[in-house]
C-alpha cells in the first residue's frame, strides 16, 4: 500500500511539472491573463530577460521584464474591453505561433489580426515577435 501511494505521488508531481514546463500551456495561461487584463498575472508566465520584437523593426520594442511589464499595463489601462481570440495555434518544439484577433485595443472598434511568436525558456516567455496583418 505504501508504494502504491508513493507511486501515485510520483505520478501527480510528475504531471505537475510536465505541464509546468509545456510551453503550450504557458502561452495559453499568459494568454488567458491577457484577456482578463490581468497584469501580475500575465508577467508571471514571462521571463525577467524577456524581447518584445515587431516584424518590421529589427531591434526590440521593449527589452526586459519591466520594459514589457510597462507596456502591457499602459494597454490593460487603456483597453477596457481588449480581448484576444486564436484563431489557430502551432507547436514547433519551445516555439508556439498564434494566429489571433485582437478586439478592444485602445478603445478601437475594428478587429485586428496579427500574428504572434512565443519562444518559451525556462517555463516562461522569454522571446515575443509580433507580426501584424
Amino acid at each position: 500500500m505504501k508504494s502504491l501511494g508513493f507511486a501515485l505521488l510520483f505520478i501527480l508531481f510528475h504531471s505537475a511539472i510536465q505541464a509546468q514546463s509545456n510551453p503550450e500551456q504557458i502561452v495559453q495561461n499568459n494568454l488567458e491573463a491577457y484577456n482578463q487584463r490581468n497584469i501580475d498575472k500575465f508577467m508571471s508566465f514571462v521571463h525577467p530577460n524577456v524581447q518584445l520584437y515587431e516584424w518590421d523593426l529589427m531591434a526590440p520594442i521593449a527589452s526586459g521584464f519591466t520594459e514589457v511589464k510597462n507596456r502591457y499595463l499602459d494597454l490593460f489601462q487603456r483597453s477596457p474591453f481588449l480581448h484576444s481570440e486564436i484563431l489557430g495555434r502551432t507547436i514547433i518544439g519551445n516555439k508556439v505561433i498564434d494566429y489571433e484577433v485582437i478586439s478592444g485595443r485602445m478603445g478601437e472598434t475594428k478587429f485586428i489580426e496579427m500574428v504572434v511568436v512565443y519562444e518559451v525558456e525556462e517555463n516562461l516567455i522569454k522571446k515575443i515577435l509580433v507580426i501584424r496583418k
